[in-house]
């Protein structure tokens, strides 16, 4: 299958470095467009409880921490590769990437997988897997 917009998701763990290394490379073999989000998450999503410190500004200063790092991750892909688009989005990940990925007109969604257990997403879910369930579109997880 020859893909043209390729969407990566990406909460800077190891799992998802691999998965925005993958997708680099398919997007250059392909000469597809390459688009790598981040979701920050609201506070309801989180569970955030009455004791943690809250700063009025902590979602903006979350965006801009998260524009960093996504411009370093894509940085340290090298000059070797596709040029990304780079999108901070707002909202709860498994519904945001697939919605991002629906407005782009996305052929592909890459993950990384965290890998941490049936039992783990039998209780909480697994992003991956509820994206994989809800995109419209081909979901690739990667697993290191």
């Amino acid at each position: 299958m020859n893909f043209q917009k390729i969407v990566v998701a990406t909460d800077f763990s190891p799992a998802s470095t691999a998965a925005l290394e993958r997708a680099a490379a398919m997007a250059k073999s392909a000469g597809a467009e390459l688009h790598v989000i981040h979701v920050v998450e609201a506070l309801m999503y989180r569970g955030v409880t009455y004791e943690e410190p809250f700063s009025p500004n902590a979602h903006k200063e979350e965006r801009a921490a998260a524009q960093k790092a996504i411009a370093e991750a894509v940085e340290d892909l090298g000059e070797d590769h596709t040029p990304a688009s780079i999108e901070i989005v707002d909202g709860e990940p498994r519904n945001a990437i697939v919605a991002h990925a629906e407005m782009i007109g996305a052929d592909l969604i890459v993950l990384g997988s965290h890998g941490r257990g049936r039992f783990h997403d039998f209780i909480l879910g697994s992003t991956a897997g509820h994206v994989g369930q809800l995109a419209s579109c081909s979901v690739l997880v990667v697993k290191i």
